[in-house]
């Protein structure tokens, strides 16, 4: 880890608000985690600039002068941003970084080393490029992929619906949109299966994709896990978000509450299955979206997924991603789940909740329905995914 030369001029900054980042223009944040803020910068060029420092959360300015300062700031430098290699720069908090590097930056750095030797690591995965060690804090310096999937579809897409006051079909967000982006989510993960690891945090913030030619690249190997020879080893259940979290690791989660009682409770003998499930539940997510922009659906569940992106929403012809399985707990997700996916009602509800899809394209529905395959012996693997997805492109 590199450790650099803190700046005189920040020492005055008070700590809990500010991240001055040597060598780096931060532009704006990307995001927020359980580990830190993720920002979008770029290399300064060390004749022309000095150094500029971001407020890490602007609830925390005194008034809105300041934060119109900051915005402003940021405004007027955008020419200057014209033609430069951006960056993603996670910081990880500051009480975290007291306890040196992460194990997910170790895990990650561990990962992306082993990929790195492959001919396509550069076409499907975010670069770790380097890790700083600066004013007691830790930054994780990343390649810039282009902005996650969930924020593609809501601020894209969404300010051409609602520019434009259209009620057809977004001329993007269609059918063809969502089989290219799960052709290409399906073909990465089954590159890292064949070599053995297993992803463990797959969602629609940890896929990026590029909004020039709608390529897409897999993030955060925060959590990942090598697995040789396909063995499994009993790693910890506290993975994946929760709503994209496999059924089975939802239930050894919570053993205690499956105890001596007629629950089916399946062997994690296949790892890899997490990540299947984790792919079904987001293609299922972003089909969701895409099947209502052809106003076919009429599913008691659509309904409720609907009304609730309404009522997070302030416009009522713009686009929200919300989790499909949205409760509050573990066995919350777990109970919509087995009751939407329950074998005997299954292909009638996800009829109803894709059904332009199921009409146009069932090959795509079926696969769906089978990476959300309540038992992980039975799941649809991304392997056998991809093969599926291939036979379908050379005949289509």
């Amino acid at each position: 880890m590199r450790k650099t030369k803190q700046s005189n001029q920040n020492q005055n900054i008070p700590e809990n608000q500010y991240i001055p980042i040597n060598n780096y223009k931060v532009i704006k944040i990307l995001g927020k985690g359980a580990y830190g803020t993720v920002y979008q910068a770029i290399k300064k060029d060390n004749q022309n600039d000095t150094e500029m420092a971001l407020n890490i959360n602007e609830n925390s300015c005194q008034n809105s002068q300041d934060k119109y300062k900051i915005k402003t700031k940021t405004k007027t430098t955008k020419n200057y941003y014209n033609n430069k290699k951006y960056y993603a720069i996670k910081a990880f908090d500051k009480d975290l970084s007291k306890k040196g590097i992460h194990p997910s930056i170790l895990r990650e750095i561990g990962i992306l080393k082993e990929l790195s030797n492959h001919h396509y690591f550069n076409q499907l995965f975010i670069q770790l490029e380097d890790v700083i060690l600066e004013n007691d804090r830790i930054f994780a310096i990343y390649e810039y992929g282009g902005i996650s999937l969930l924020t593609f579809i809501e601020e894209k897409c969404s300010h051409y619906n609602y520019k434009n006051n259209q009620t057809h079909p977004h001329p993007i967000l269609n059918l063809q949109f969502g089989i290219n982006i799960f052709f290409q989510i399906i073909n990465s993960i089954q590159f890292l299966h064949n070599l053995g690891i297993v992803h463990r945090d797959l969602k629609p913030e940890n896929i990026l994709i590029n909004e020039d030619n709608l390529q897409i690249k897999i993030a955060d190997f925060g959590l990942a896990r090598s697995i040789r020879n396909h063995s499994y080893t009993n790693f910890t259940n506290d993975v994946v978000t929760i709503y994209y979290k496999s059924p089975e690791l939802i239930i050894y989660s919570n053993m205690d509450n499956f105890n001596n009682k007629n629950h089916f409770i399946p062997e994690i003998s296949l790892p890899f299955s997490i990540d299947s499930w984790s792919i079904g539940v987001i293609a299922l997510e972003l089909f969701i979206i895409i099947c209502n922009q052809y106003n076919n659906s009429q599913n008691q569940y659509y309904s409720i997924y609907n009304t609730r992106n309404h009522l997070k929403n302030q416009k009522n012809d713009s686009i929200i991603w919300s989790p499909f399985f949205f409760e509050g707990n573990e066995l919350s997700v777990l109970d919509s789940i087995q009751k939407i996916l329950h074998p005997s009602q299954k292909i009638n509800n996800l009829k109803n909740l894709l059904l332009p899809l199921f009409q146009s394209y069932p090959q795509i529905f079926y696969l769906i329905s089978e990476l959300l395959e309540l038992d992980p012996n039975k799941r649809c693997s991304c392997i056998q995914a991809f093969q599926i997805l291939e036979n379908f492109k050379s005949n289509n």
